[in-house]
């Protein structure tokens, strides 16, 4: 923590008379760092998978359907919004919030297909793959070109849904 409050300090003094926007002093902060300090960027996962020989592929910032987690969240938060009603209390919210994690059958509501979700998560991954050069094989087989700008490969668009783009974009 002191380091980074020691960096804004830096970054802010030598640019006070201006008004940075977040992104550009994000952008700023990670020259800076990859300049002076790239350690500090590295995640203890990075280090740890580039000591036992691999690559840490990043999901791009916005990628829910990447992530079986997410999935699950939304098919409780789905089910409870399927049945708001007035006068709803924040307990009602949390069984119906249950209900639509774990299934409720006084309810006839079945828990969600996880095995599913992964299997879904696991297509979306690979039709990713499939989109982007430099990567081949499947999420479970994944090769990775030598010289492939990974970051520039987990940051990359999403090729192949425009609405979620888009809402980057607006975000």
């Amino acid at each position: 923590m002191k380091f980074a409050c020691n960096l804004l300090t830096r970054f802010s003094e030598a640019r006070a008379h201006e008004t940075l926007t977040t992104c550009e002093l994000k952008e700023a902060t990670i020259r800076w760092l990859r300049a002076h300090a790239p350690e500090q960027l590295q995640s203890k996962v990075t280090v740890a998978l580039e000591e036992l020989g691999g690559r840490a592929l990043w999901l791009p910032p916005y990628a829910p359907f990447f992530n079986p987690i997410e999935l699950f969240w939304a098919s409780g938060k789905n089910y409870a919004a399927e049945h708001y009603e007035d006068g709803r209390t924040s307990e009602m919210v949390i069984e119906h919030v249950r209900d639509g994690w774990y299934g409720n059958p006084s309810a006839e509501k079945s828990p969600p297909d996880v095995a599913g979700m992964v299997r879904r998560a696991e297509w979306e991954m690979n039709t990713r793959i499939a989109l982007l050069e430099g990567l081949h094989g499947d999420i479970n087989d994944l090769h990775i070109d030598e010289g492939a700008d990974i970051e520039l490969l987990s940051g990359a668009p999403l090729p192949a849904w425009d609405l979620e783009e888009e809402l980057l974009d607006e975000i």
